[in-house]
């Protein structure tokens, strides 16, 4: 009988630390790519609430204040600016083309990549309606207001819904 020799030969040692070198290095890169696309991710829902709050802030302002000249003084906040760089905040308030009763709002939020390129910017539009004035309600005379009967509690339909009900325990 052949013996066969009992260990790991240095050849395999090698080959099995060279794929194990390879499969960490692979796994590197990979977390690597996707810490970068998370933080990515990260600023632009920062960006997107940011925007989604200066346009609730002038959708606030009363209908006489909201003009492009008070857009123009809504600052970024300074952690977006610190999250952001060159971070630009560019906001249009227009009066709508068919009805003075209605402005449309447009905010465009813009800023770079750490490594300095410009990144796809968050684009919000919203329209503010005039508040229609209210018309007083005219009071209604005594005898059309509605009438409000009282329910019978002993109902024939309650009745034979009781009997039905107590006919189905008994069987």
């Amino acid at each position: 009988m052949k013996r066969l020799p009992h260990g790991v030969s240095i050849v395999e040692t090698i080959a099995a630390v060279a794929v194990l070198a390879t499969v960490c290095t692979i796994s590197l890169q990979y977390m690597s790519a996707t810490a970068v696309q998370r933080r990515e991710i990260e600023r632009r829902h920062a960006a997107l609430q940011e925007a989604e709050n200066i346009l609730e802030r002038l959708t606030a302002l009363p209908w006489d204040k909201l003009s492009s000249t008070s857009a123009e003084k809504i600052e970024l906040s300074p952690d977006l600016r610190n999250a952001l760089p060159g971070a630009q905040l560019n906001v249009e308030v227009v009066p709508g083309e068919s009805d003075v009763s209605e402005k449309k709002i447009s905010l465009t939020l813009s800023w770079n990549d750490h490594g300095g390129n410009s990144v796809s910017p968050v684009r919000l539009t919203t329209w503010r309606f005039r508040a229609a004035k209210a018309a007083s309600k005219p009071e209604m005379p005594a005898d059309s207001k509605p009438k409000i009967e009282p329910i019978e509690k002993d109902s024939p339909a309650e009745k034979r819904s009781a009997q039905r009900n107590s006919e189905a325990l008994n069987a």
